[in-house]
């Protein structure tokens, strides 16, 4: 009796291909990156964050990167502290100059609180004094727009989000109060997540504006703890991105999309211990997701993967920290974050990706089918491991399943033959390191990478 199932097909490209696809920026920085952004009228791409060192040079809060080298811009952020600036989260070109947003107090030598402006010689302050951190700045139909954790700018009363024509500031009567973490312009409405309550103490994620009038997204973004913080438009639909559950009556895990009329999973979305996804990016054919997840649409991709609007891809490659920024700069993937370590390499903050179209795992979802001969259904277990490593089949508990383990270099540490019944394999004698599981059985065979921790 042929079994009939949704499920995923696992295809892993051949051990030869997975090395190292990941460049360092001279020797990086020394502290984490916020923001990424591709300044298309200087062919430039300007970096902010927390740092106050750039290739061993003293360069505080924000950074510019040519494609070779790296420049500071007129003294940096908070350059008054004797530590680490206080964080740059957004920066943003309108009418010839950056605007640059944070929790900072001073960029170059003026006193200027959460928002400052670069022309490319100089630092300025702007007109209007806000009253809390700047999350995000964006433009839309040569109108800037701001949102953050403020509630008045100069003497206007004015909710998380301010707006700029380039002559006046205004309010826009967001009715909510709390932190608005990110917005995006979609089908001519403006869209804004965060975690904010409205005047009868009602907690929200997710609002629009019409031009008008605000209102909710269908049933929102649910769950005590859901956290949105990010958008991308893609495949014409609006897309996502933080941290939230298909358990709490979302569409997808940490990723859902918008179509003007009902909220989509997206995949699968992503998963593990902390599936959150930070930042996205939409180019050509592709959404890149940056996070803190290790796997997205139940395949193994560890801080990154890419949608192509029918799989994800995973790169292989394993990080100690988040990605909580992504871009292409020169047509060049780069990536910056918490982490300082890519396979056991040291890239301090920031890479860019050398690989090519290179990619280490896809799922290719499809449908409703019969179980296809010559593919296994299966799931390896935890990821980093520490002692055992179990996996899961769908096979009778009499299949034969031979494993074996080796690293990068292919030497091998592990062969042995076990039973779907018995499915756990010793690793407590490796060493903490990458390796390979190989799964074979008379209906095929395939592998991945996992940690030993």
């Amino acid at each position: 009796m042929n079994r009939h199932s949704i499920f995923l097909i696992v295809v892993f490209s051949p051990l030869m291909s997975l090395a190292q696809h990941w460049n360092s920026l001279q020797k990086g920085l020394n502290n984490a990156v916020n923001v990424l952004y591709t300044d298309s009228s200087t062919e430039l791409l300007f970096v902010g964050g927390r740092f106050s060192y750039v290739d061993s040079m003293k360069i505080r809060g924000i950074a510019v990167w040519d494609g070779e080298q790296w420049d500071s811009l007129g003294g940096g952020i908070d350059n008054h502290y004797q530590s680490y600036p206080q964080n740059v989260f957004t920066i943003c070109r309108y009418h010839n100059k950056l605007y640059v947003g944070g929790g900072f107090t001073k960029a170059g030598d003026i006193f200027t609180k959460y928002v400052a402006t670069w022309d490319g010689q100089k630092w300025d302050s702007i007109s209007m004094r806000f009253n809390g951190s700047v999350n995000h700045i964006m433009v839309y139909e040569d109108t800037l727009y701001m949102c953050g954790s403020f509630d008045s700018v100069g003497s206007l009363n004015s909710n998380s989000i301010i707006r700029y024509d380039g002559v006046n500031w205004t309010s826009i009567d967001f009715p909510n109060v709390g932190p608005v973490y990110s917005m995006q312009f979609y089908q001519d409405d403006l869209y804004v997540v965060g975690v904010f309550d409205d005047s009868s103490g009602n907690l929200h994620r997710i609002s629009k504006w019409d031009h008008h009038n605000w209102s909710n997204i269908g049933e929102g973004i649910l769950g005590s703890l859901a956290d949105p913080s990010c958008f991308a438009l893609y495949d014409d639909k609006l897309v996502v991105g933080g941290i939230f559950k298909k358990s709490d009556g979302n569409a997808g895990n940490n990723l859902q999309h918008w179509d003007g009329t009902n909220w989509l999973d997206l995949g699968g979305g992503t998963g593990g211990q902390n599936g959150r996804v930070w930042d996205m990016f939409s180019v050509g054919n592709y959404l890149w997701t940056g996070g803190t997840f290790s796997s997205a649409g139940n395949i193994p991709a560890d801080k990154i993967a890419r949608w192509d609007g029918n799989q994800w891809c995973g790169l292989g490659s394993i990080f100690n920290n988040s990605i909580t920024s992504v871009t292409f700069y020169d047509d060049t993937l780069y990536i910056g974050g918490g982490f300082w370590i890519i396979d056991e390499d040291t890239l301090n903050y920031i890479a860019k990706w050398m690989g090519g179209d290179f990619v280490d795992t896809c799922s290719i979802v499809s449908g409703i089918l019969q179980s296809i001969p010559n593919n296994i259904n299966y799931a390896v277990h935890p990821n980093p491991a520490s002692d055992y490593l179990y996996i899961s089949f769908e096979f009778p508990q009499s299949t034969k399943i031979f494993v074996t383990i080796t690293n990068l270099t292919g030497q091998k540490f592990v062969a042995e033959t076990i039973t779907a019944a018995t499915p756990v394999i010793d690793i407590s004698t490796l060493s903490s390191c990458i390796y390979f599981i190989s799964i074979q059985t008379e209906n095929g065979s395939v592998m991945q990478k996992f940690i030993k921790q």
